[in-house]
């Protein structure tokens, strides 16, 4: 799926709007309209809902669970 694609449905769907750039009439300038916002709000706010559930096992556990998560991207990227 190409990138026009992806923003022609999110256009569709009433979540963005595409205007001509001011300057370049060769791009166009894409921002949120208000149900857009709403969007992005409401998802923001499960996925934060989501993490304090899922992550809130670990307690005071946290830090340690970062620390090995660290480490395994650093062995990944070879550091």
């Amino acid at each position: 799926m190409t990138t026009s694609t992806v923003l022609r449905t999110l256009q569709t769907k009433g979540l963005i709007k595409r205007k001509e750039h001011e300057t370049d009439t060769r791009a166009k300038t894409v921002g949120l309209t208000e149900i857009g916002l709403e969007n992005v709000k409401q998802a923001i706010n499960t996925v934060e809902q989501f993490d304090k559930k899922f992550f809130g096992t670990l307690d005071n556990e946290t830090k340690d669970f970062n620390n090995k998560l660290i480490t395994l991207l650093d062995n990944k990227n070879g550091t």
